[in-house]
C-alpha cells in the first residue's frame, strides 16, 4: 500500500474515533441529565425560596410560574440527554462522519447550559 498505511491500521484508526464519539455522546448526555438537576433542585430551591420570601402566603398560586418554568427546564435537559444518546447510537452505526457527530455533540452540550441559564432566568423573572 501507498505510504505505509494498512487496510487494518485504517479500520482501527476509524474504530477509535468511532468509539471517542461515542464516549463524548454518553458522556454529554450524563453531563445534560445532571445540568437539569442540580439547576432543577439546587437552583430551583434557592429561586422558590425568594419567591415565598416575597411574597409569603398572600397567594397560594404566586410562585406558579416559576415552578413551572423549573419543570420545563428539567423536561428539556431530558430531552437534550436522549437527542445526545441517540447520536452516540448514530456514531456507533458509522453511516455518518465522526467530524460531523462531534460537532452535534459539542451543539447539543452548549444547548443543554444554554437551556438551563434560559428557564432559570425566566424562573427567576416570572414572579
Amino acid at each position: 500500500m501507498k505510504g505505509g498505511k494498512t487496510l487494518a491500521a485504517v479500520s482501527e484508526r476509524r474504530g477509535v474515533k468511532r468509539a471517542l464519539a461515542v464516549l463524548a455522546a454518553v458522556l454529554g448526555a450524563i453531563m445534560a441529565a445532571l445540568v437539569g438537576i442540580v439547576f432543577y433542585y439546587f437552583l430551583g430551591f434557592g429561586i422558590e425560596t425568594s419567591c415565598t420570601d416575597k411574597y409569603g402566603n398572600a397567594s397560594p398560586h404566586s410562585c406558579a410560574a416559576s415552578y413551572d418554568w423549573l419543570t420545563m427546564g428539567l423536561i428539556g435537559e431530558s430531552c437534550i440527554a436522549v437527542g445526545l444518546l441517540a447520536l452516540g447510537s448514530v456514531a456507533l452505526s458509522g453511516h455518518y462522519g465522526t467530524t460531523w457527530v462531534r460537532r452535534s455533540i459539542a451543539g447539543g452540550i452548549l444547548a443543554s447550559i444554554l437551556w438551563a441559564v434560559l428557564t432559570d432566568l425566566a424562573a427567576t423573572h416570572s414572579y
